[in-house]
């Protein structure tokens, strides 16, 4: 059982590296970037059932909370697109696929994906509660930093008067806050590697972008 858990994880990080390899190079090829880009959801949904395909049982909570992530970042982005009052003036491009009231549906899985990345090596760096809520938080939060500018250059969203506002990365604090409270009360436990190297991949992946 545990030779078939290890090799259901290690093919699903191999695939992992493989997706984002491809989807990295692809995008700084001009050849590819055209055709690359608006597969960035699927990239995303593969992502996100990654986690699932690799939740060690028990399922029943880690499944609930990444649906509560799910619907807690969707709507907050809902609010932020129709309204101002979160994260400030922006919309969608294109280039995240299906739109609900203006905001991808896989933004939703992002932020389910990010959450569980970032608890995930917050536990890593302490066993104290407290600092793995608040690690975790600026985890987030320095992820959005990396993001902003690659997700801009590349057609996923867009600002008004093309300036990031400071309240964005305010939102982004206290939405994060709020699923890391929820996550280290109620999982506790960081999930398996996968969840650790697909955050590790997501971030290369927007570090190399902002550097070329």
């Amino acid at each position: 059982m545990k030779f078939q858990k290890i090799n259901r994880e290690h093919i699903v990080i191999i695939i992992l590296i493989i997706l984002y390899s491809v989807g990295l190079f692809g995008i700084l090829s001009p050849t590819w970037k055209s055709i690359i880009l608006p597969l960035s959801s699927i990239n995303l949904t593969i992502s996100f059932l990654a986690i699932l395909f690799t939740i060690e049982p028990p399922r029943g909570r880690v499944i609930k909370f990444l649906f509560i992530a799910f619907l807690m970042g969707w709507l907050s982005e809902w609010v932020g697109v129709n309204t101002g009052y979160l994260f400030g003036v922006y919309h969608y491009d294109l280039n995240l696929g299906t739109k609900i009231m203006g905001v991808p549906l896989v933004i939703g899985l992002n932020w389910a994906t990010l959450a569980v990345g970032a608890s995930y090596w917050a536990s890593r760096f302490s066993k104290q509660r407290f600092l793995r809520i608040l690690l975790a938080t600026l985890i987030m939060v320095f992820f959005d930093i990396l993001m902003e500018p690659v997700a801009i250059e590349n057609g996923y969203w867009s600002w008004a008067n093309n300036q990031i506002p400071f309240f964005n990365y305010v939102s982004w604090f206290f939405v994060s806050l709020l699923l890391q409270v929820l996550y280290f009360y109620w999982i506790k436990e960081p999930m398996n590697k996968v969840v650790g190297i697909l955050f590790i991949l997501m971030s290369l992946f927007f570090i190399i972008l902002n550097l070329f």
